[in-house]
């Protein structure tokens, strides 16, 4: 019996390690996230002993409180319907009209409301210089084409988006998620979510690492360096860690 409860808590060890360590890494989303979660508590229910029930209680009441709305639109954007519905009810997906409804805030919180401009980066104007006669003609010619070669070269480097009206966006962002759920590909403001949505870290760890990394260098003896020379030994040290 003494045997079975060490093996328990051996393999419970192992499973909150390896969850951890996947929550934690550097490339890691609010998917892998979700999907580094199921795993433990998969786990933890097929040992059925005592305290792994305890721990996977504790740890799905944690999530519950601890996990947005977002993580469960970055599922459906990766998944679509197909895969939501054996999913565990912890890592459930918001109804569509609240999903369509969080999308177009999100969009409005990233720069990217369907009811602005994409692009407002606004080209610095050109000051002209005025001759004698208060004709700068040929200055003026000169700024003008410029202008218009700027505009032209920003509009190629601008990607298509749907031209629509104000009232009917959300109207088209649900458009697009009855067509993502019929088979077909992200839309254009649903790809544009998707992609914001995956450079979010699901965890402090790397800006807690940053502060650990200055801690290294920064101690007692050497605590009167100033703010530039930290910042280059922690880039140097980061850069011949990763040479290494």
């Amino acid at each position: 019996m003494c045997i079975l409860h060490t093996l328990c808590n051996y393999l419970i060890y192992i499973f909150f390690q390896a969850t951890v360590e996947a929550v934690c890494r550097r490339d890691a989303t609010l998917l892998t996230a979700d999907v580094a979660l199921n795993f433990c508590l998969e786990k933890l229910n097929e040992l059925a002993s005592p305290i792994s029930q305890e721990l996977a209680s504790a740890l799905s009441r944690r999530a519950k409180e601890r996990r947005t709305e977002f993580a469960g639109i970055l599922a459906y954007l990766h998944y679509g319907t197909y895969a939501l519905e054996t999913m565990d009810p912890i890592f459930s997906v918001p109804k569509k009209t609240q999903m369509a409804n969080l999308i177009k805030t999100f969009l409005s919180r990233v720069n990217l409301d369907p009811n602005d401009q994409l692009d407002q980066s606004e080209e610095p104007e050109v000051q002209i210089m005025e001759d004698a006669e208060g004709e700068p003609r040929q200055k003026k010619r000169k700024s003008k084409s410029a202008m218009e070669l700027n505009e032209a070269i920003k509009k190629m480097q601008t990607p298509s988006k749907p031209t629509i009206q104000t009232k009917d966006v959300l109207g088209f962002i649900k458009r697009e998620m009855a067509l993502f759920e019929g088979g077909g590909s992200r839309g254009y403001y649903l790809q544009q979510t998707y992609d914001a949505l995956k450079v979010i870290s699901p965890t402090t760890v790397e800006s807690e690492r940053a502060f650990s990394s200055a801690g290294y260098l920064c101690n007692k003896v050497r605590s009167s360096m100033n703010d530039n020379t930290l910042d280059s030994l922690c880039f140097l040290r980061s850069h011949f860690q990763i040479s290494d």
